[in-house]
């Protein structure tokens, strides 16, 4: 097991109608997804989930939910952690993070 972040952006600006709607449904999609996991919200846009896959196995699954103009990122998270937010969070992250080496 092991914490990925995972960040996004979807972008709407200039979005109207049919393409507003689109983007909407891929950014309920990408929080469905996230939701699947053990996880915590660490910004608005910005997830810390559990995984017991490699990362690229996430990416891939999210990449399917993303279009040209969106962001994502998805990357491995090791401690020590250095942070300032909620406590259960911290908590959270903590008892999860592997320490490198």
């Amino acid at each position: 097991m092991h914490i990925l972040l995972v960040a996004y952006e979807i972008h709407i600006a200039n979005k109207t109608g049919e393409k507003l709607e689109k983007a909407n449904q891929r950014r309920n999609d990408i929080l469905a997804f996230i939701r699947r996991h053990d996880h915590r919200r660490l910004s608005e846009s910005s997830y810390a989930i559990e995984a017991h896959q490699p990362a690229e196995a996430y990416a891939k699954a999210v990449l399917e939910l993303t279009e040209d103009d969106d962001e994502l990122y998805i990357m491995p998270l090791v401690g020590p952690l250095m942070a300032y937010g909620r406590d259960d969070v911290h908590e959270w992250l903590e008892a999860r993070l592997r320490r490198p080496g």
